[in-house]
């Protein structure tokens, strides 16, 4: 390859012009780089990473694993979450409280962690669960509370008949006024685990 700069600089100023040359390219590079890493950086900065972001959980519908998932929630609040949750079922997350190891410090702590919901009442007056956004659940659902029903309100249960009725009443009665827990069901003759876990989603136990 010919040297057309040997007719235009001496041996010295060619040296010269390729240092420059070099160094003015390396200038280049490190200022395109540079910007680059610039803009990044200033990108990152726009986050506000100062904010807690998290995903909510819904009570209704939670297993132990996910309600473990909360900060300050082990697996014995899951547990005693889960087993409230069967027995009792929530009426809103505020019956957090009703779980013993979680009071009103702890509740305010935790709460923005669940899925708002509530119960609500139709135009005649019946009780039913509003579903909420991680809910399967689309239609209205009238709970019953077993320690107060009456017979008609114990007849509207799918797969209690005029027996059946009769026979939670008595049960009731038998055990001073009121169950204490939804498997006590049970003891009814005709009343079996399967039926159980099946009214689960229509009953509750009241106070």
């Amino acid at each position: 390859m010919k040297n057309f700069l040997k007719n235009y600089l001496t041996p010295d100023e060619q040296k010269i012009l390729i240092f420059v040359m070099i160094f003015g390219f390396l200038g280049i590079s490190l200022k395109f780089w540079g910007i680059k890493i610039h803009d990044i950086n200033k990108s990152i900065d726009t986050l506000d990473v100062s904010t807690d972001y998290h995903i909510k959980v819904d009570l209704q519908s939670a297993d132990i694993k996910t309600l473990t998932s909360v900060p300050g929630i082990g697996i014995k609040k899951a547990t005693d979450i889960v087993k409230f949750r069967k027995e009792n079922g929530f009426k809103s997350k505020s019956d957090l409280m009703k779980i013993k190891g979680i009071g009103k410090k702890t509740y305010k702590k935790i709460e923005t962690y669940f899925v708002d919901f509530g119960y609500d009442k139709d135009e005649g007056g019946n009780e039913y669960l509003k579903p909420t956004q991680n809910t399967k659940l689309q239609e209205k659902i009238k709970k019953i509370d077993i320690n107060t029903a009456n017979y008609d309100e114990l007849l509207s249960l799918k797969g209690i008949g005029p027996k059946k009725a009769n026979d939670i009443m008595a049960l009731r009665k038998k055990l001073g006024g009121k169950f204490k827990n939804i498997d006590e069901l049970t003891k009814i003759k005709g009343i079996g685990k399967k039926t159980v876990e099946k009214l689960k989603k229509y009953i509750i136990l009241g106070n």
